[in-house]
């Protein structure tokens, strides 16, 4: 007996808090094409880099024919296309092919270059233009004749009708339906429900990181009660939903018995007034002089403990007697206290005291003196200009 070709068995990846992939089990067999189908956000993508060893998985197994899927030589037997894929902007189409080959260990004199490109719609002038001058469906479509001229005998696709118009889908599907009439295995993903349904042998319906629903085009409506393949799609994905919240609701705790009690008449339950943590007028802070004191409505038995109780009003705000009932109190005024000189002059920079802004001016102490004349280095006496008058009791 031939083992599968691939083969998902209780896979499990947690990404961000939650199961993207929470158990898939899948079999895909030798020359079948399955299309595996999901809304955006199902798991499908990380499905195909789990395959192909891109993400470690937390628990399950991945085998491609019989082998690990961490093995490369397991690997080698593959041909894969990325989702939006788009070629080397710097390379012209007849040069990634070349690449393409070259990385495969294909010659190009013994692949069909032109038959397969043609197919496509991939015509020789626009293979001689550089690839950035392309559109997007046109470089889905160059990675996808690369992936046919591997001469794998198997293709994963991750979906490859994602921006492509009317021609290009019909372009893909006669593509793709001569590779498999040559005895390949296809593993694709799709979100358009129709479109994998004329491209695949199986459709498998992924939802929440698991598989809902998995069989034929035709016996899929059958096995749902429904008449086309998008109401099957949308059942099976309601009833997965349905079987969630079931779950969720057998697991969700019941509520604790201690929020509901409430014996005995008032005084002695756990929530009455005058008793337990919150009761009025007990705890380790009743303190007052009455005893009994406003509030104070139950025996209370709480974990705060016991006291005499505590009288409200001792400790309202006493009226001043000295005050009478029409009279307002006397203001209080504090002196204000004189700012710190920090400027220095008019200006107030730096320290000093003089301005205005600093306190009342220091009173001034008059003109500064002149500086007395020095005697000349050559003279020492007066100078000439000043006549020197004779001493009194002396003859002139």
């Amino acid at each position: 007996m031939n083992s599968p070709a691939i083969e998902f068995d209780a896979v499990f990846r947690r990404l961000g808090g939650r199961d993207v992939l929470a158990g898939v089990d899948l079999c895909v067999a030798p020359g079948e094409t399955v299309a595996l189908v999901g809304d955006g956000g199902a798991g499908k993508s990380t499905l195909i880099r789990a395959l192909l060893d891109l993400h470690a998985i937390d628990r399950g197994r991945i085998r491609l024919g019989g082998r690990a899927h961490t093995e490369r030589r397991a690997r080698e037997r593959l041909a894969y296309l990325p989702e939006r894929f788009q070629p080397p902007y710097y390379l012209h189409g007849h040069g990634f092919i070349e690449y393409m080959l070259a990385l495969y260990g294909v010659r190009r004199a013994d692949a069909p270059v032109g038959t397969t490109c043609a197919r496509l719609g991939l015509d020789d002038e626009l293979l001689g233009r550089s690839v950035r001058t392309y559109p997007p469906d046109t470089g889905q479509l160059l990675g996808l004749a690369a992936c046919l001229l591997s001469r794998r005998p198997l293709l994963v696709l991750d979906d490859p009708m994602r921006a492509l118009d009317a021609d290009a889908r019909l372009r893909l599907r006669e593509a793709l339906a001569g590779y498999r009439a040559a005895g390949a295995t296809t593993l694709l993903t799709s979100r358009a429900v129709a479109d994998a349904g004329a491209l695949a042998d199986r459709v498998a319906i992924l939802h929440q990181g698991r598989i809902v629903a998995d069989a034929s085009p035709a016996e899929l409506p059958a096995r749902l009660g429904t008449h086309d393949l998008e109401s099957a799609f949308a059942a099976a994905v309601a009833e997965r939903g349905r079987a969630v919240g079931r779950t969720r609701l057998r697991e969700r705790p019941a509520p604790s018995a201690e929020r509901h009690e409430a014996a005995g008449p008032k005084g002695e339950g756990r929530r009455a007034k005058g008793e337990g943590r919150r009761a009025k007028g007990e705890g380790p802070r009743a303190e007052g002089p009455e005893g009994g004191g406003r509030g104070t409505e139950g025996p209370g038995k709480g974990p705060r403990g016991k006291g005499p109780g505590r009288d409200v009003g001792a400790f309202r705000p006493q009226a001043d007697a000295r005050v009478g009932a029409n009279e307002r109190p006397a203001r209080v005024r504090f002196a204000k206290t004189p700012p710190r000189p920090t400027g220095r002059g008019s200006q107030g920079k730096g320290p000093g005291i003089k301005g205005p802004q600093h306190g009342p001016r220091q009173p001034s102490r008059g003109p500064r003196p002149l500086p007395r004349p020095r005697p000349s280095a050559l003279s020492l006496g007066p100078g000439p200009s000043t006549p020197r008058s004779p001493a009194p009791g002396s003859c002139a």
